[in-house]
């Protein structure tokens, strides 16, 4: 699947050409407009979560390769430059993972997914924008509402001086019914921001509890 060339990782030619790129309006149709109280102005995804994708992430996530995560970064960036580029001010903040989990985990898969796209488009690399102050849990088996539920009130603002006035890109590996992404975004908003876009690897255009854990 990957292969190693003189500055980065890289998939191999044949996985890269199996990447299924998502359709432009499949964010606002499935995700967007059925957010209740929706608190994020735009969802960009590059790709359809597949069998490609699925490997990708899990072995960014589980097996110790936040290389690679730098590397989905750059990709997603590539697919999405077109957005990108209408966005004038790009400060990108990955999605926190509790403390607990990331210390299991080593360090935070988004925020390495993040700095592979601040590398590939340019912007700003907020690390520590917003921090999960209640250790969720899983969302693989969780329904929407259920999904709703298990992220309220778990994200807050480190320091509203980054925030306040300015249009925040939050950055994860997958999005699935959008629940996640759009929590951090209301936080966000409430500190002061003028604009919340999501940005993802990923989604499974067909939605599966056990499909993501965002």
């Amino acid at each position: 699947m990957l292969h190693d060339s003189p500055n980065e990782l890289l998939l191999c030619s044949n996985c890269s050409q199996k990447l299924a790129l998502m359709p432009l309006d499949f964010p606002k149709i499935n995700i967007l407009d059925r957010l209740d109280q929706c608190s994020i102005d735009q969802i960009y995804i590059a790709y359809q979560f597949d069998d490609v994708i699925q490997s990708v992430i899990h072995s960014i996530k589980y097996s110790k390769m936040p290389q690679l995560g730098v590397t989905a970064g750059k990709y997603t960036a590539r697919n999405l430059r077109l957005n990108l580029e209408q966005i004038q001010e790009r400060i990108f903040l990955p999605v926190p993972l509790h403390p607990a989990r990331q210390k299991e985990r080593g360090y935070n898969q988004s925020q390495f997914i993040a700095k592979g796209i601040v590398q590939a488009a340019g912007g700003i690399l907020l690390r520590h924008g917003l921090f999960r102050g209640r250790n969720t849990v899983s969302q693989t088996n969780l329904n929407r509402d259920e999904r709703q539920r298990n992220v309220e009130s778990a994200f807050h603002v480190k320091n509203a001086g980054d925030i306040s006035g300015k249009t925040i890109l939050l950055v994860d590996d997958l999005i699935t019914t959008g629940a996640t992404i759009n929590e951090c975004a209301k936080v966000l908003k409430e500190f002061g921001a003028q604009r919340v876009i999501g940005i993802a690897v990923a989604s499974p255009v067909i939605f599966q509890p056990n499909a993501s854990t965002a």
